[in-house]
């Protein structure tokens, strides 16, 4: 699993930098979004038996380098840091940090509005993630620190406003999704991560050059 996430990465990265086309506009793009994220539920299994880890609101930070392929299709490679702190574990006062850096191949296309200075796209992105937890467990009980490699996928939609011709401001609405990863606590209780997933509100710019 790790050697495929690792060749759709790597492809989807080469494509974003070197695929030739015919209608291909001249030059790259280089982008930074912050924002925030608002992690799903998580469950965790040990053994037989799930139980929940409940978040606060969370933040995001992404910089992508890209290129257009022609007027309305773009490709680019991400790496994202997102990060949030734990409310509940298993039922209880929860602490400490869940999040996962990303990278990911991302594949947009703009939709044209003749004569308007907003441009809509929509998007989606394949690639892997390391997720992490640091010191996350119920207050007082047993912490974890560990981390795993999980498949990453995403779906976007936003508009960019033009500034000028070769610089935009952005708001992008996300849902970002990973298989999960089996941790170890503190005392060698090993238990599995089930997949997890965000819904992310993003604002940055995107600069040609």
């Amino acid at each position: 699993m790790k050697r495929t996430v690792l060749a759709v990465l790597m492809l989807s990265m080469a494509l974003a930098v070197n695929t030739p086309s015919a209608n291909a506009q001249d030059g790259m793009y280089g982008s930074v979004n912050l924002g925030f994220s608002f992690f799903n539920e998580m469950g965790i299994d040990f053994g037989p038996v799930e139980r929940g880890v409940d978040f606060g609101i969370g933040s995001v930070v992404s910089f992508a380098l890209g290129t257009p392929l022609n007027e309305n299709v773009r490709v680019e490679g991400e790496i994202t840091f997102r990060q949030a702190s734990v409310d509940t574990f298993a039922g209880f006062d929860g602490e400490g940090l869940a999040g996962a850096v990303s990278f990911m191949g991302n594949g947009y296309y703009d939709i044209p509005l003749e004569g308007s200075p907003i441009k809509p796209f929509v998007g989606a992105g394949l690639g892997f993630g390391l997720l992490y937890a640091a010191g996350t467990g119920p207050v007082g009980g047993a912490s974890t620190s560990d981390s795993g490699v999980g498949f990453n996928y995403q779906i976007m939609g936003g508009g960019a406003y033009e500034v000028q011709s070769d610089l935009f401001v952005t708001a992008t609405l996300r849902y970002w999704g990973s298989t999960g990863v089996t941790l170890e606590d503190e005392n060698g209780t090993v238990f599995d991560v089930n997949s997890i997933g965000a819904t992310e509100l993003y604002f940055g710019v995107r600069k040609l050059f």
